[in-house]
């Protein structure tokens, strides 16, 4: 077997009671489904994070600031590896503030010299998004920063992360007439898994 992935449950639970959904108004009671599934993709979000932020080589540092030159020699290690290059897109996930130190390079000489239309003017009046060095950038602020304050975003290849869905989503609502006076009882499940493939080639950190 060259990759075993064995999918787990997680499950969103929310308990209403009567008392509540007689006085909460329509539109709130409707946002209860929608703050579930919301929660529900975070808590996906999180866990894909927690595999590329474990990656084996850490290009960055505490308490220095993101460059583009690490997305640069992560693009670099990943289609240039001597042992299996990747063939598919690369793309690169960083909190905002991993962000904002890009942008700053880019327009780091605004009040200095003159700004011809084009990269460095669209960024300093958007702010930046878009590609470096071949690795679309993805801003993603469910990355959590420590009190350094650090965070670790990741450069990797597509195919470096396998993404299992197993039996989808669904919804189960349960009377339990015993509880808070009377409550129904809400639960969203969910089955997934993830792997990963060749970690040391395909992923790279950025602290």
């Amino acid at each position: 077997t060259l990759l075993s992935i064995t999918p787990t449950y997680v499950q969103v639970v929310t308990q209403i009671t009567d008392r509540a959904k007689a006085r909460v108004s329509s539109n709130v009671a409707a946002l209860i489904g929608v703050l579930a599934q919301n929660a529900m993709q975070r808590k996906k979000d999180q866990d894909l994070l927690t595999v590329v932020q474990a990656a084996s080589t850490d290009l960055g540092g505490t308490g220095s600031p993101m460059s583009f030159g690490q997305i640069g020699a992560a693009v670099s290690r990943i289609g240039g590896n001597d042992n299996e290059p990747a063939i598919t897109a690369i793309y690169t996930v960083l909190q905002s503030f991993g962000i904002k130190d890009i942008q700053d390079e880019i327009v780091a000489g605004m009040g200095t010299y003159g700004i011809p239309a084009g990269l460095t003017e669209q960024t300093f009046r958007k702010g930046f998004a878009g590609t470096v060095t071949g690795s679309e950038v993805f801003r993603d602020d469910n990355i959590s920063r420590t009190a350094t304050p650090d965070s670790v975003g990741a450069t990797f290849a597509k195919e470096s992360l396998v993404f299992v869905d197993g039996l989808g989503p669904r919804v189960e609502t349960e009377r339990m007439p015993r509880k808070g006076g009377g409550s129904d009882i809400v639960t969203l499940t969910d089955e997934y898994g993830i792997g990963e493939r060749s970690a040391s080639n395909w992923m790279y950190a950025h602290t």
